[in-house]
């Protein structure tokens, strides 16, 4: 904690406070929304879209508070622009039950009002972070496939957790060097499965199916992130005070590196006052009499008989600058804010402390950048300026309150917000769950096995989209050059049938007995040229087709007449006589191989062996044989 002087710095306080501070009132500008009200969008341009409805971009925001629903809508107009189209605040029974059918049929009318029919918005539901566990972890530097299960293990030796009855997921925020080594830095979060179960239930019996759930850490980082909250690019801190308890988060770069529960709320504010009033504690109000100043201090009056907590949480709203004064019939007419402030400070000044030792951890144990702004949210309607300044003077960090709808901020255009401050401010939960999504919001119904599950469908999903163009291009190739050569053969076609249109030929018997006449004369030329070459041409084709181990020794052509019959024989006929080299018992193979070459021959045809004998010449063995062959018809035409 900084050092200061208690007294002095309490009696600056006490001194700003007693100042006037007027309130600047305006009539607001609201409609009904069943029991509650809605600031809805100005109605330019209100007809178009009834026309042309669009879902993209479009997200609403809810957050389920004590005695209040709230609910916000924006719209994404482009890339890191939105726009504000509506908020709502509708009164909450605390002690209806949420699972009876009462509640859904008012929850199902209250999002048709605001939302409009189902399926035409996301929305996206903030849980209480009572029961979430974060831990700001550091793994070792391993491959995308492993980093859930190194996440997995560390903190599975952190932290002690069921999985049967909690969800465990984490957001990597990068790489960070700790003692020279690289190491990846993850937010790992748990979170009880039986109430995600329970909000998801709940909207689905109202019809309107939820697309996610997150905190109000998470909401804020949304905020961070978004740039709809300055400080995204520095380390700030967001102090939200409940009713029993509050939370200090810590952002590093628009990242969540700590969030921490603290069990002090208004409530223990509240206590404080139920106490010193119900034991007469006046002992400020006679001081600040004593003191000298020039206008006199009325005496305490003793209440006639003790207050509740209820009219103890009265008196402390009178601190808030949108709050009625007290009327002479309520307890605690007669306290001034100072005096309130004084009976407060004990309990504030506990919260204080825990927020600035969680400064202090984030420092010396994440090695975080010390917090440079420190944002105060969630009932905060005594939060002040002479407040901030106190808690300022305290922790020596600037403090201001988180006002998401504060009048001038950017992306609000033409939407009509609160003019209450602290009604605002309560927004600020809903504002970020209005500015959700997947891509930088961690949901509580969407863990990494689903978004693994999910990037494998879409790697399968992205190849066959792939391979479908790929066969696409092919298709779109190939009916390009079939276009191609269609277009060529066309145009060769018409070439053709104009040659053909300007050829005109005069026929007459004259010119086709002619034209038959040359080609008569051309087959005779023919016949005669292979009649003349018929010896050559067989006496080539017997030397390429007779091996080295048959030896020709006599060779008879009958091209013409056969002299035996005296006249004209009508097949070409050739004899052959010959003797075959070779081992004794494969002559006879050696000629029958010799035949079979010869009849496939096309020159030959009808070979027979007329006669073989075995004879010695030169001391072997030799087979002589006499064969006949006819000269096919082809070759003597």
């Amino acid at each position: 904690m900084a050092k200061r002087d208690d007294i002095s710095s309490t009696q600056r306080l006490l001194d700003l406070i007693r100042g006037d501070r007027p309130v600047k009132e305006r009539p607001a500008q609201h409609a009904d929304i069943g029991s509650g009200t809605i600031i809805p969008q100005k109605e330019r341009g209100a007809v178009l879209k009834n026309i042309w409805p669009s879902r993209k971009g479009i997200t609403v925001g809810i957050d389920f508070a004590y005695t209040n629903l709230r609910l916000v809508k924006i719209k994404q107009t482009a890339e890191s622009q939105w726009k504000l189209l509506a908020c709502a605040n509708v009164p909450l029974d605390p002690d209806q039950p949420r699972e009876g059918p009462e509640f859904s049929r008012f929850l199902k009318k209250t999002l048709i009002d605001f939302a409009g029919p189902s399926g035409k918005t996301d929305i996206w539901c903030l849980m209480s972070s009572a029961q979430i566990e974060i831990r700001h972890i550091r793994i070792p530097k391993v491959p995308k496939k492993q980093v859930a299960n190194a996440v997995y293990w560390t903190y599975k030796r952190e932290v002690e957790f069921d999985e049967n009855e909690n969800i465990l997921d984490f957001e990597i925020i990068g790489d960070i060097l700790e003692d020279g080594v690289q190491k990846l830095a993850a937010t790992v979060y748990t979170a009880p499965k039986q109430e995600i179960k329970r909000l998801k239930d709940l909207f689905s019996r109202s019809g309107f199916p939820l697309s996610g759930i997150s905190i109000g850490p998470f909401a804020y980082q949304n905020l961070l992130r978004t740039g709809w909250m300055e400080g995204g690019d520095k380390t700030v801190a967001s102090l939200y005070v409940g009713r029993n308890w509050s939370r200090i988060d810590i952002f590093s770069s628009g990242n969540l590196v700590l969030a921490r529960g603290i069990k002090a709320g208004m409530n223990s504010m509240v206590e404080s006052i139920l106490e010193a009033v119900n034991e007469g504690r006046n002992e400020i109000s006679i001081e600040m009499a004593g003191e000298g100043s020039a206008a006199p201090v009325p005496a305490v009056i003793e209440p006639e008989e003790p207050i509740d907590m209820t009219q103890a949480r009265r008196i402390l709203s009178i601190l808030s600058p949108d709050s009625k004064p007290l009327t002479d019939a309520e307890p605690g007419f007669y306290l001034k804010h100072d005096e309130i402030f004084r009976m407060i400070l004990p309990a504030f000044d506990r919260l204080i402390r825990q927020v600035d030792r969680s400064f202090e951890y984030c420092v010396l144990n994440l090695k975080s950048d010390r917090v440079e702004r420190l944002f105060v949210a969630g009932q905060i309607h005594i939060f002040t300026r002479p407040v901030l300044d106190y808690i300022h003077e305290q922790i020596g960090i600037p403090c201001d309150i988180n006002d998401p709808l504060k009048p001038g901020a950017q992306f609000l255009d033409d939407a009509l917000i609160p003019d209450s401050v602290s009604e605002r401010i309560a927004f600020g939960p809903a504002v970020g769950m209005a500015l959700a999504s997947r891509s930088r919001t961690p949901d509580l119904t969407f863990t990494y096995r689903e978004k693994d599950e999910q990037e494998t469908v879409t790697r399968i999903n992205r190849s066959i989209f792939v391979g479908f163009l790929i066969i696409i291009a092919l298709c779109a190739g190939v009916f390009y050059w079939q276009d191609q050569q269609i277009g060529e053969k066309k145009a060769r076609v018409i070439s053709l049938k104009q040659k053909l249109e300007t050829y005109n030929p005069r026929l007459s018997q004259e010119l086709i007995l002619q034209l038959a006449g040359k080609v008569n004369k051309k087959s005779r030329e023919i016949k005669a040229y292979g009649q003349k070459y018929l010896v050559l041409a067989i006496l080539n084709e017997l030397s390429e087709m007779t091996p080295s181990h048959i030896r020709l020794l006599n060779f008879t052509a009958y091209l013409g007449a056969n002299p035996k019959a005296g006249k004209k024989s009508p097949k070409k006929t050739i004899l052959l006589e010959g003797i075959i080299y070779g081992e004794p018992g494969k002559l006879d193979n050696a000629l029958a191989t010799y035949l079979m070459k010869l009849d496939a021959s096309p020159l030959f045809s009808d070979i027979s062996v007329n006669k073989t004998t075995v004879e010695d010449l030169e001391d072997k063995k030799v087979l002589h044989f006499w064969t006949r062959l006819h000269v096919t018809s082809l070759a003597g035409k």
